[in-house]
């Protein structure tokens, strides 16, 4: 093995291992409809505007029409009882079609959703920039939600098999395509972060 593929497995390796190390610190939780205040909302608010992709508000949150529908369900990711990351899923149905993807990809769920298949559709990811800087697996750990609610329903999916090869594989490169996004963004301001603030989670 070369040099340099010693080190990418070293790399996969630590990687590894460092997920599995801090999944007994990791909860979950979804925030009840009534709490339009709930730290969730405050944390997506920050994060967007981290980007400037929103204007300010008053009220410091960021909800929207989506997060009102019965099919909306919130979640915020939590590593020693603090919030560090959330994420919006709406679990799709032939007689709920109500989700941001479905309001942009409709001619394409539409038939699918006749069908008789269920979707999950995964949106709103959000992260503390801090905690970002300082697990390196945050991204795995939120989508880890997305993951598991497709597992629930896995024998209701579509013309698909509990072990369907193919697609595994296209929910591996849909997962590995998100984190990398997710990873992009809070990567841009790293070289900004005081380290002494980055380590302060450690």
């Amino acid at each position: 093995m070369s040099g340099e593929a010693q080190n990418q497995a070293g790399s996969a390796s630590n990687f590894a291992g460092s997920l599995i190390d801090i999944l007994d610190r990791v909860s979950y939780r979804r925030v009840a409809e009534e709490e339009q205040f709930d730290p969730v909302y405050r944390l997506r608010y920050e994060a967007y505007r981290r980007e400037a992709f929103i204007p300010l508000n008053d009220g410091g949150v960021l909800r929207d029409e989506f997060d009102e529908l019965p099919n909306a369900y919130c979640y915020g990711v939590y590593i020693d009882s603090t919030l560090v990351s959330s994420l919006r899923i709406h679990y799709l149905t032939p007689d709920c079609r109500m989700s941001p993807s479905y309001s942009v990809f409709t001619d394409v769920l539409d038939p699918m959703l006749d069908a008789g298949a269920t979707c999950v559709d995964p949106t709103r990811f959000t992260s503390d920039l801090e905690a970002t800087l300082a697990y390196p697996a945050l991204p795995f750990l939120t989508l880890r939600l997305a993951v598991m609610a497709t597992r629930i329903i896995k024998g209701q999916l579509f013309a698909v098999g509990a072990i369907d090869p193919m697609s595994f594989a296209v929910a591996m490169f849909v997962v590995s395509l998100m984190t990398l996004i997710a990873g992009w963004l809070p990567a841009r301001r790293a070289a900004c972060v005081d380290p002494v603030t980055a380590l302060r989670f450690e």
